[in-house]
């Protein structure tokens, strides 16, 4: 399973929810509702055992020009890979 979304983080609410829709106008006001975003952590957790976590990784957005780059930090936008455990 591949989960990516941004983070429910204040990072998160101020650069790609304020940042991105009001400020730089890239989306339509109100797609992102901060209180429906899910923290990294409890997407693994709210899962269980039924699948384990083989990859994470921090996604960011340069302004200048849109492009899409890996980061460690995972505080805005996050990419998991998750495989199906042996239970």
């Amino acid at each position: 399973m591949v989960v990516a979304t941004i983070n429910r983080t204040l990072a998160a609410l101020v650069s790609a929810i304020v940042g991105a829709a009001y400020v730089l106008g890239w989306l339509p006001k109100g797609t992102h509702h901060w209180r429906k975003l899910v923290k990294r952590a409890k997407v693994p957790a709210g899962l269980g055992d039924q699948f384990d976590l083989v990859h994470r990784t921090g996604v960011r957005i340069n302004p200048f020009d849109r492009s899409f780059h890996y980061t460690r930090y995972t505080g805005i936008n996050y990419m998991l890979l998750l495989q199906k455990g042996s239970v």
